[in-house]
């Protein structure tokens, strides 16, 4: 953990966002499972996560709907048809309930004892991100969940950031974004103006001072508080 000094005048932290997949919930482990499963039928895992990125990237640039984002990358892998649709059927079900990361339902529960609006912010279709977070109990936990499929902006956009915030009348500049994504989390926020970012990574600490790196999420709260030290969190 790296904690760092606001630059001055920052104002004390009103508002946390925090990213679902590899933040809150440990998805790496479920993703390891449907890939073995894609293995098992015949679909190179690799040749299908590149495929997955392409259609994504049409997706968000809304050039294909979320169906054919999921029957395309399977096409894209010379799955048609039928067994298209029951491995798509599979794949989504191994992926869709991750577990919880250890320490993910205390940080939410400390970040709203110390009065700090908090919000889940993912990337993803209302199904499954909305399964995921209500069979990890997040919901009574956190002030609002903002799935991107929704707002139609997806993370980096910064619209998708500002959708999250106005969902607590939070402001960017009292705003900070914990997430394990550098290019989606970490620089969507501060492209958005959020003042701090909390990046979950074993990568070496980012040069940018609004940056703080920590390996677990029990280093998340300590962190944020050290770069609010001496200012109200309320």
């Amino acid at each position: 953990m790296r904690p760092t000094s606001p630059p001055p005048g920052t104002p004390a932290l009103r508002t946390v966002v925090l990213d679902l997949d590899d933040t809150l919930l440990a998805s790496a482990p479920a993703m390891r499972r449907a890939r073995r499963a894609l293995r098992e039928a015949g679909v190179d895992p690799v040749r299908f996560a590149a495929a997955d990125r392409r259609w994504w990237r049409s997706y968000t640039a809304g050039e294909c709907t979320v169906e054919e984002l999921r029957l395309g990358r399977f096409a894209d892998c010379g799955v048609l048809g039928e067994e298209a649709v029951r491995l798509n059927w599979t794949y989504r079900e191994l992926t869709s309930l991750p577990r919880p990361r250890r320490g993910a339902r205390h940080l939410l529960i400390q970040l709203r004892e110390l009065g700090w609006k908090t919000v889940i912010l993912t990337n993803g279709t209302v199904d499954p991100q909305r399964r995921k977070v209500a069979a990890a109990r997040f919901e009574a936990l956190v002030d609002a969940v903002v799935i991107t499929e929704e707002i139609g902006f997806h993370k980096p956009h910064p619209a998708a950031f500002a959708a999250a915030l106005e969902r607590v009348g939070g402001e960017p500049r009292s705003a900070a974004m914990v997430g394990d994504m550098l290019s989606y989390d970490v620089g969507g926020a501060l492209a958005a103006g959020f003042a701090r970012a909390v990046w979950l990574t074993t990568r070496r600490p980012h040069p940018d001072p609004r940056v703080a790196t920590v390996r677990r999420l029990q280093e998340v709260l300590p962190t944020l508080l050290g770069e609010v030290a001496g200012a109200s969190p309320r």
